[in-house]
């Protein structure tokens, strides 16, 4: 059982991965009497410090003391270990420790007002004469002080360098989770790390080195699971609910509860509800409540976020983002984001957002500020937009909004609105013959780009339904035309258009009277042609022609 759960937790949490640090780097930090274990906690979280150690031979309720300011590490470590059997050496990505039997560890005496540091199992040194002092079976003499007027209020004598005792390393090395049983990563057992089955909260059984201070590596839980945090593996048959942080992988047939940050992978057949950060990959069968998100985020029904949202949403029926949405949202129904900017929103019915980076696309309606992007519905609403927004009707309120009074050879009467921008535009038009009961229904686009002064070159493309002597015709009679309009700025509100254009004319219509399939609208044809490779055949007709008009 140890062995696949120190499996299941070094998968989820493999130790090596931690970076690398420097033995030079400057560190600070001060400790009264504190616990070893709270000690390397506190370091590790302060500057991503990572010590290994084996709980069989170093005793994590030590009593620490030390003050460092702005020392390096190799320094300061020695200061901090020097009351202690400790010793360490830096290995690979990690600071290992054990415990020294040899090694000669500092105390301090006062001798009235000085403080001096002595060896233990050594002779006191006196100040008066010179005297013998023993370190294993080397004799050293130390040299009578010479005591000034005004003491400072401390005075370190230390011997020199060389009589200091060497500490063996040579049986430390990188370590081996398999082999060593009790092998610790920053406090945490990698071999043995706190687990616990319960039924539900109360009810259940824990390792036997449980800690309420260490998150739970393995949690498995029937009813409803509840622990302060977890760092590895949790699955529960209904519920589960974290006071605190995940880290690592959390499963629930119901539902996941998190108070803390989420930083893996989190799935719930029903919701998971979190209160911080969510980093990694969420997946519900109805719906995903967070505060922040980055990360992918996948719910049957839908996605709430409170606070920002970068990366991957994609909800059944809609998203909701308060803050922020830096990423894609993909939605069944609905992407709203009133407050925030977003970058790119797809739905199926509408998007709503403060501002769009790149995109907003739906079936049938984008409202959104300032678009940088596109926008493309049926429907589009904006302040303003640098690119283009395309649909039937776009109404873009600092953008260019016209109505434009037209005549060509075929339709002698057209209205048309024209909304966008200047740079692309989309064109709405209805014409009429006047002499029959002949009109049009069309749509189109545009854009316009100015030459000199109040001069402009306006191309247009547009495709008109042509209801030929009949108040609708239920057959192909298309009125496909390309626009050269050249026009001039004669007010502030008012643009003259004059323009030659090419018509291209697909039609189904048959005159049983002539025989002939196609149109009778074309003044003239530069190309007549009939298929008969088709069911129904269709005429082909095309033709150069005019258009003039007044757009306000």
């Amino acid at each position: 059982m140890k062995n696949l759960l120190f499996i299941i937790v070094l998968f989820c949490c493999p130790f090596w991965a931690y970076p690398q640090f420097d033995m030079g780097m400057i560190v600070t930090f001060e400790y009264d009497n504190e616990k070893l274990s709270k000690v390397l906690k506190d370091i590790h979280k302060k500057y991503e410090i990572n010590f290994s150690y084996s709980k069989n031979y170093i005793s994590v309720n030590e009593r620490l003391t030390a003050k460092i300011y702005d020392q390096p590490l190799s320094n300061a470590l020695d200061e901090l270990f020097s009351n202690t059997k400790i010793v360490y050496r830096h290995i690979g990505d990690q600071i290992v420790l054990k415990n020294d039997d040899r090694k000669v560890i500092k105390k301090k005496k006062r001798l009235g007002s000085i403080e001096v540091e002595v060896k233990k199992e050594q002779t006191p040194i006196l100040l008066e004469e010179e005297k013998p002092s023993t370190i294993g079976q080397r004799m050293v003499k130390v040299p009578q002080a010479i005591m000034p007027k005004e003491l400072p209020s401390q005075i370190k004598l230390e011997l020199p360098e060389e009589y200091k005792s060497e500490v063996d390393f040579s049986d430390i090395k990188q370590p081996n989770p398999v082999k060593d049983r009790h092998l610790y990563i920053n406090g945490v057992d990698i071999n043995t790390p706190n687990a616990q089955m319960s039924v539900v909260p109360g009810v259940g059984m824990v390792s036997p080195d449980h800690e309420e201070d260490v998150p739970t590596h393995l949690s498995l839980n029937l009813f409803w699971g509840h622990n302060e945090a977890v760092d590895g593996l949790e699955i529960g048959a209904f519920f589960n609910s974290i006071e605190k942080d995940v880290k690592g992988f959390q499963l629930a047939g119901l539902g996941n509860v998190v108070g803390g940050n989420v930083d893996g992978t989190q799935i719930s057949g029903l919701f998971n509800i979190n209160n911080g950060l969510t980093e990694g990959v969420q997946f519900s069968a109805w719906a995903n409540i967070v505060q922040d998100l980055d990360a992918i985020q996948v719910a049957g029904i839908g996605n709430y976020v409170k606070g920002d949202f970068k990366g991957f949403q994609m909800g059944g029926i809609g998203n909701i983002t308060l803050g922020n949405a830096i990423g894609t949202q993909i939605a069944g129904g609905f992407n709203y984001n009133k407050e925030g900017s977003t970058n790119i929103q797809v739905s199926s019915l509408f998007n709503i957002a403060k501002d769009v980076k790149t995109a907003q696309v739906a079936g049938i309606y984008n409202q959104a500020k300032h678009v940088k992007g596109i926008q493309f519905g049926l429907i589009n609403v904006c302040d303003s937009v640098d690119i283009a927004s395309i649909g039937l009707f776009s109404f873009v309120k600092h953008g260019y909004n016209r109505v434009e009074l037209s005549s060509n050879e075929v339709l002698y009467a057209n209205v048309a609105v024209k909304l966008g921008n200047e740079r692309f535009y989309n064109i709405v038009q209805l014409g009429y013959r006047v002499d029959e009961t002949t009109w049009g229904l069309g749509y189109g686009v545009g854009t316009k780009m100015k030459l000199k002064r109040k001069f402009f070159f306006n191309p247009e493309v547009q495709a008109m339904h042509i209801n030929e002597n009949e108040y609708w015709t239920g057959k192909l009679n298309l009125l496909s035309q390309l626009k050269f309009n050249f026009g001039i700025q004669l007010g502030k509100r008012v643009e003259l258009i004059l323009g030659p254009s090419f018509n291209l004319m697909f039609s189904d219509l048959y005159d049983a009277d002539t025989n002939t399939y196609g149109t009778s609208l074309a003044p003239y044809t530069i190309i007549n042609q009939t298929s008969n490779n088709t069911i129904e055949p269709t005429n082909k007709k095309a033709w150069f022609g005019f258009n003039v008009a007044i757009r306000f």
